[in-house]
């Protein structure tokens, strides 16, 4: 557990805060300050801490959920008094930062608190919440202890649920598409935090099971959000492993275990699959389907459900699109690949596109079309040739990765033939999930 923080740490150094021009001294001394707080040199570490604060908020702030906060469950002195001594500090940012980290610490070590004064300080850290504290990530895990060691009783345990559940759930952006990136990653982050609430709730409120069930499955993350994927150390804290909460799944075995109506099942794999469309996913949806509603062509449902879940394609979109492209998107599905020679990822990718264009190529249909753009990109004729690639190549200009709100290289696109889109998450198969979307042979 302690070698994959630490490498998913390296990502976020890599990835996140390559711009900010952090001193090399400063990372250095994010990454002693866990070695220090395990050796009990608190003062040190506490030091360190005020340097990288000042230096690199963002960077602290990263390292504390990622790093320093997942060995309270270890239950070391040292980890306790080091979120204790951050307590006594005078700056009142790294204080409000750390708080709810110091109340989970708080529910194992119980030296400076009791479960009675954590139950009376959680509600004054939720009036407080800021995204940078985590805070009701960390309230669900001091609330979740202590009901562990039957501090509290569960009447307690749902209360406090609740109040995460109300602090979060009037947060929540129901827009489809959020052209803020960081509003964006943010909304996701919540929507996790408040399915996983209504989850814990489902298992300790035997009076509403199925009612905070639904809950969960409403909120549970759809595809911005798994392109998101930004609760990845939420989800370790709360359940303990790296695997996905898979609300859908356990809903729907839920449904099932208790008879429940048909078409309540049929909503829970559609949004499995479209969410997920591996192979399972699919051909459990397709069963259900084929096994309830013979009637139906599954090709012609399955793209509605594509066009009820994703995203419609704004004004300026489509009409950037279009130019670009030199036709008219409707009536093709589209696979759109924003990418550069300069870009490690984007080349890694080639080759996988590369074999969707052919293969795409090779079919007698022409409902599915390929088109990549290239940003900034050396030498691009000269590439494509060494590297053997056909696939449709066009240079765009920053005015135009800014009309499709490209916030990174690569990205990855999905269009049906009604104009309406996702963003692949590249973490997954993506190859498989295009091939899935659009059920090519």
């Amino acid at each position: 557990m302690k070698n994959l923080f630490s490498i998913v740490f390296v990502l976020f150094i890599a990835l996140g805060y390559s711009q900010e021009r952090i001193p090399q001294k400063i990372y250095k001394k994010a990454n002693a300050i866990n070695g220090l707080i395990e050796e009990n040199e608190i003062e040190k570490a506490v030091a360190y801490t005020l340097d990288v604060h000042q230096e690199g908020k963002a960077l602290w702030v990263n390292q504390m959920h990622s790093n320093y906060s997942p060995q309270i469950s270890r239950d070391t002195k040292s980890t306790h008094l080091y979120f204790s001594e951050l307590q006594k500090l005078e700056i009142q940012e790294i204080k409000e930062f750390s708080f709810p980290i110091y109340l989970w610490s708080q529910s194992f070590a119980l030296n400076e608190l009791n479960s009675e004064d954590i139950l009376e300080l959680y509600p004054k850290a939720l009036q407080n919440a800021k995204w940078e504290a985590r805070t009701e990530t960390y309230v669900l895990l001091a609330l979740k202890n202590l009901a562990s060691k039957n501090l509290i009783t569960n009447q307690e345990l749902i209360t406090g649920i609740q109040a995460c559940i109300d602090q979060l759930e009037p947060q929540i952006i129901t827009a489809d598409f959020l052209t803020d990136h960081s509003e964006s990653k943010l909304n996701s982050w919540k929507k996790y935090v408040l399915t996983y609430s209504y989850y814990l709730l489902s298992q300790v409120d035997a009076n509403n099971t199925e009612k905070n069930f639904q809950k969960a499955f409403h909120y549970s993350p759809n595809s911005v959000d798994e392109a998101n994927s930004n609760y990845f150390f939420d989800n370790l804290l709360l359940t303990g492993t790296t695997d996905k909460l898979n609300i859908p799944g356990k809903y729907y075995t839920f449904l099932v275990e208790n008879e429940e109506p048909d078409d309540e099942k049929r909503k829970v794999l559609e949004k499995r699959a479209f969410a997920t469309p591996t192979n399972y996913n699919l051909n459990l949806l397709r069963n259900h389907i084929e096994n309830s509603h013979s009637e139906i062509d599954f090709k012609s449902y399955w793209q509605g459900v594509f066009n009820k879940e994703a995203t419609p394609l704004s004004k300026a979109m489509e009409t950037e699109l279009t130019i670009l492209l030199g036709e008219d998107l409707k009536g093709k599905w589209w696979f759109v690949d924003f990418w550069g020679t300069w870009c490690s990822p984007c080349i890694e990718d080639l080759p996988i596109v590369e074999k969707i264009y052919i293969n795409a190529s090779q079919t007698s249909t022409n409902n599915f079309k390929v088109q990549t753009f290239s940003y900034l990109s050396r030498k691009l004729d000269k590439f494509m040739s060494k590297n053997e690639y056909s696939f449709p190549v066009k240079e765009i200009e920053e005015n135009s990765v800014q009309q499709l709100n490209v916030k990174g290289f690569p990205t990855k696109l999905l269009i049906s033939p009604e104009g309406n889109f996702i963003k692949l998450n590249l973490s997954r198969r993506w190859d498989q999930y295009v091939k899935n979307y659009v059920l090519l042979d």
